[in-house]
């Protein structure tokens, strides 16, 4: 929805994040796998995870050298999109999240406020399946 905004780096960055994320509790779904692809045909980017080695705070420090307020918010929030694809937040998953807002400087008001949004996007999306494939 707004990973569109994110300059070419941070896009690369973003996705180097979402291979840590959908590793946070040790399971990579196929509901996270559409949910990366989704995500790369919405950045324009060929549909992919990078296999990164760099760890995660190298990303993170990355991150807030290029990004502004506003595109840290889209990244934690296409992050808790991603996340909540398999309808399943597990302790890990939010454990990793509060890491990643933490080192973003979000703060702890708008992380809530994102998190929140973010479920009710699931739950929108959820209706919306329903009510059209019906």
């Amino acid at each position: 929805m707004f990973l569109n905004q994110l300059k070419p780096e941070e896009k690369e960055l973003f996705l180097e994040l979402s291979a840590n994320a959908v590793m946070a509790n040790g399971e990579f779904d196929q509901d996270e796998m559409e949910t990366v692809a989704k995500l790369c045909y919405e950045m324009m980017m060929p549909n992919h995870l990078p296999d990164t080695n760099k760890p995660l705070d190298v990303i993170l420090e990355e991150i807030n050298e290029m990004a502004t307020v506003q595109e840290r918010n889209i990244i934690v929030f296409e992050l808790f999109t991603l996340l909540g694809s398999d309808e399943n937040h597990d302790s890990k998953e939010m454990d990793y999240m509060d890491y990643v807002a933490y080192k973003l400087e979000v703060n702890d008001d708008k992380y809530q406020h994102l998190r929140s949004l973010s479920r009710l996007r699931e739950l929108l999306n959820k209706e919306l399946n329903t009510a059209i494939c019906r």
